[in-house]
């Protein structure tokens, strides 16, 4: 791991302890790379990445375009990603294979509405 690499992965841990995180009914992403297709299911999503459910992890630092469609309008994302931690697969975790991944371009009406999810789950 470079050095940009270990401080993007900082960023992103502070990130995922200042940013609120909803976990949700299982939601279908697919991305791709120049090694192939990505296929997984996001369980949690903020205004900054998600954590994407997948046995087709990629290193840290990887980036890739990710589509989705959020959970609570239909509205359909494409937006570059970059992987900032990796879970791999541990038949006694509870958790099941995946990476952390921080959104690079997402567009900020996309953002906002993400926000305003977010904010009308805590009431």
């Amino acid at each position: 791991m470079n050095e940009d690499t270990e401080k993007n992965a900082e960023n992103f841990e502070d990130d995922k302890r200042r940013d609120t995180r909803l976990d949700f009914n299982l939601m279908e992403a697919r991305g791709e790379d120049s090694l192939g297709h990505i296929f997984g299911v996001a369980k949690n999503l903020s205004k900054s990445g998600l954590f994407l459910s997948t046995e087709h992890t990629r290193e840290i630092g990887a980036e890739f375009n990710l589509t989705f469609t959020l959970p609570f309008d239909k509205t359909n994302v494409c937006t570059l990603c970059r992987v900032v931690w990796v879970e791999a697969f541990n038949p006694d975790a509870l958790k099941g294979p995946g990476m952390g991944v921080s959104f690079l371009d997402l567009d900020e009406s996309i953002r906002d509405k993400i926000i305003q999810w977010l904010k009308s789950a805590e009431e």
